[in-house]
């Protein structure tokens, strides 16, 4: 009997083994063909989704380096028709990025200024779909640095502007 009841839980391990391993090596070849499309001056908004991937890839120095490349490097007149065109700043999504490398590198105050900066910056500018993504990046560092008051408010905020603005 104990078996049997082991075997579901072997089972979806496995699953999640699969899963985990699926999507690392999917983020590994998206990082691959990343790198070999990019330009000799590549647009500094590549490097944003290039963050990214090296973000969920457990890469977090070179996120973090990427978004900082990005940001001092950014030229507004490349980013912004991207920014008008799809309704979201790139700074501001790779800010929101930047602060949980930071947090796993264990900077958890410029984390916490990193997330903050990037929510204040999308409330300046005003659109919408990154607001909604920096208010829930700042929740869930909020919920990391175990802050339940703050975490709670600024998860209402990503939900009431997710479901306004859906």
């Amino acid at each position: 009997a104990g078996h049997q009841r082991s075997q579901p839980a072997a089972v979806v391990s496995r699953m999640r083994l699969t899963v985990a391993v699926c999507t690392w090596n999917r983020a590994a070849s998206l990082e691959r063909t990343l790198s070999s499309i990019v330009m000799a001056e590549p647009p500094r908004s590549a490097f944003a989704m290039m963050a990214g991937v090296r973000l969920q890839m457990g890469r977090f120095r070179e996120a973090s380096d990427d978004i900082d490349g990005l940001v001092r490097e950014a030229d507004p007149s490349q980013l912004q028709p991207l920014q008008e065109s799809q309704g979201l700043s790139y700074e501001v999504i790779a800010r929101a990025w930047q602060s949980h490398a930071l947090w796993c590198l264990g900077r958890p105050d410029t984390a916490f200024e990193r997330a903050s900066h990037a929510l204040r910056l999308d409330r300046q500018l005003g659109q919408p779909f990154s607001q909604a993504i920096a208010a829930t990046y700042l929740a869930v560092l909020q919920q990391l640095r175990a802050d339940s008051t703050t975490f709670h408010a600024q998860a209402e905020e990503a939900l009431d502007l997710a479901t306004e603005f859906k």
